[in-house]
């Protein structure tokens, strides 16, 4: 399902485009073949990750995300005792496998219940956050969630494109299958989970035209900095929808806290005619922040002059029909630089689509 909503607007020196992202989910479960002879070990299979709100467009496995989940389990038998096997248990990938330890076993007759999230707590960086289930009604909380702003292009390349992946140095990029997985123990089923992005993401990109490339007294356009700010850095979430999320109350979910950050940009660097990301960064879903877009360039000329440009807005402006930033979209703000106009304009794209 595709989005795509347009406005122009003239101010000076660059053309704003920005976009934002969601997809749908479910729980899949894979089955292999039973073995009755000896037990089979209860074991967990390499999950897909998805987004929020439309339907599927794409699927990626879960360990290119993350190498650990957390997992609660029961085992209901046939008098309709229900018994817990696995209490946010640590279930590690290691490279081919997912495994754990002790293992734990099907059981004939009996029925079983699992949910999901990751990464597994242990496994945070830099975080403290908490993560809960409630086991009536089998929606997640993670309390504590604190952001540092990590920016995954703070090392410049040629060309950078936007990274499929979230694995920033400090920043946990929290995911929660929001539907539990039910199986029956004589199925001897291999167990899958999709997960779903609880945070959001901004994405920032800039380019120069190709007319001010070949411009002869033109000898290049340098970024100075880029900073977007402040906005919330930590906050918690409260579960509230399952596996169709509806992106227009998902910011519910959320509480932000007390403290902000500034998202910073890579700075110093020759802008091209491709495509560059200067900015992917986790955010707290939250109501769209007074947060002020501030991008400094010069322009170096081939006799030896510079002059330098400062572009502000606020970012409610850039992403005028944006209200909130919600869970499981990606939105991105791309500078053309051009001789003399900026236009905004807006579309939809799938979080791990690069653009």
């Amino acid at each position: 399902m595709k989005l795509a909503i347009m406005a122009t607007k003239r101010l000076g020196y660059l053309v704003i485009i920005f976009s934002l992202t969601s997809c749908n989910s479910d729980v899949l479960l894979d089955e292999e073949p039973s073995t009755i002879a000896s037990p089979v070990a209860i074991g967990f299979d390499n999950g897909y990750v998805e987004n929020a709100a439309c339907t599927r467009a794409a699927t990626y496995k879960l360990n290119d995300y993350a190498q650990t989940m957390g997992v609660w389990g029961w085992e209901k038998d046939d008098k309709e005792t229900e018994s817990p096997i696995f209490d946010n248990h640590n279930i590690e990938y290691n490279g081919t496998v997912w495994e754990y330890t002790p293992l734990r076993y099907w059981k004939e007759g009996c029925t079983y219940q699992f949910y999901a999230y990751a990464p597994h707590t242990s496994n945070q960086k830099g975080n403290k956050a908490v993560v809960t289930l409630n086991e009536t009604t089998g929606m997640m909380s993670i309390t504590g969630v604190t952001l540092n702003g990590d920016n995954l292009h703070e090392a410049k390349t040629a060309t950078e494109q936007m990274k499929s992946f979230i694995t920033a140095p400090n920043d946990v990029d929290w995911m929660v299958a929001r539907t539990g997985q039910t199986a029956q123990g004589t199925a001897h089923n291999i167990v899958e989970f999709t997960m779903q992005h609880v945070l959001a993401k901004l994405n920032v990109r800039i380019r120069k035209t190709e007319s001010l490339s070949t411009d002869a007294d033109i000898k290049e356009i340098r970024v100075n900095s880029l900073s977007i700010g402040t906005m919330a850095a930590d906050g918690s979430f409260t579960q509230k929808h399952k596996a169709t999320q509806d992106a227009t109350t998902s910011e519910e979910e959320w509480t932000t806290g007390n403290t902000t950050m500034t998202l910073n940009g890579t700075k110093d660097f020759s802008v091209t005619t491709q495509w560059q990301y200067m900015l992917e960064s986790l955010v707290i879903p939250q109501a769209m922040p007074n947060a002020e877009v501030m991008l400094v360039y010069s322009i170096v000329f081939t006799d030896g002059r510079k002059e330098y440009f400062t572009y502000c807005t606020p970012l409610k402006e850039v992403f005028s029909t944006v209200s909130h930033l919600v869970s499981g979209n990606s939105y991105t703000i791309s500078f053309t630089i051009e001789p003399d106009v900026i236009k905004f304009d807006s579309g939809t794209n799938i979080w791990t689509d690069i653009i």
